[in-house]
């Protein structure tokens, strides 16, 4: 496993659009299916630590493996999300997917992997999904990750418990509008660990006093998630 970016490090956070790398950030996390091993190897040039987002508990259309997830392991539509549809994440050939997915991001030089909704079985996806299953899921493809050289992100998971499990498995956090939903408390057996929260809000105001005060990684953008507009603490 590599380096694990600091606490309260600077990040930003593209998934919308072409790269840019004019933010002066130093974590970058960026589609892991887009992102080229050149833009990796210009932000690493200029010091950055590099994340490559991919789905983990969803399905998205248009990705380069999107026809090899069995129809069997296809569940419901995600609200909000065109095209997009939950995963069975109990399936076999889900898992192995989705770890291949860690192998195109070591190819590009990746120093870390997040994988989107890692905490389904709190939702409506058609499948009779419980806890420990996510626990299992989310184990597996932080070993995966691992495997290969890289950290791993938890993302989203609002469930205390479930945090307590894993914060001992994974190296970092990425938690959407905890802020707006007053989540961030549940964020600090990261922060005791000695292990990076990262967050993003798209409609609060930065709370950058209580942001510092717990050492999370704080920005403002748009849903969209381009690289512009951006704020940070």
């Amino acid at each position: 496993m590599g380096a694990v970016p600091l606490l309260g490090a600077t990040w930003q956070y593209q998934l919308g659009d072409a790269t840019s790398t004019n933010v002066s950030a130093s974590v970058y996390d960026l589609d892991g299916f887009t992102v080229t091993a050149a833009t990796v190897a210009s932000l690493h040039s200029m010091g950055r630590y590099v994340i490559c987002y991919f789905e983990g508990g969803d399905l998205a259309p248009g990705r380069p493996d999107t026809a090899q997830f069995p129809a069997a392991s296809i569940g419901k539509a995600i609200a909000g999300w065109p095209g997009e549809r939950y995963l069975d994440i109990r399936n076999p050939t889900v898992r192995g997917l989705l770890a291949a997915r860690a192998r195109v991001a070591k190819s590009k030089n990746c120093d870390g992997v997040e994988y989107d909704y890692m905490d389904s079985y709190q939702d409506d996806t058609g499948f009779p999904l419980t806890g420990d299953d996510e626990i299992r899921f989310d184990t597996y493809l932080a070993s995966a990750v691992h495997a290969v050289g890289m950290t791993v992100g938890l993302k989203n998971d609002r469930d205390a418990a479930q945090i307590a499990s894993l914060v001992r498995v994974v190296d970092w956090t990425v938690q959407e509008q905890c802020y707006e939903y007053r989540e961030c408390s549940m964020l600090l057996p990261f922060v005791a660990a000695g292990k990076p929260v990262f967050v993003v809000e798209y409609n609060v105001s930065l709370n950058c006093t209580d942001a510092r005060a717990n050492r999370f990684s704080l920005i403002h953008k748009n849903v969209s998630l381009g690289a512009q507009p951006y704020q940070t603490c």
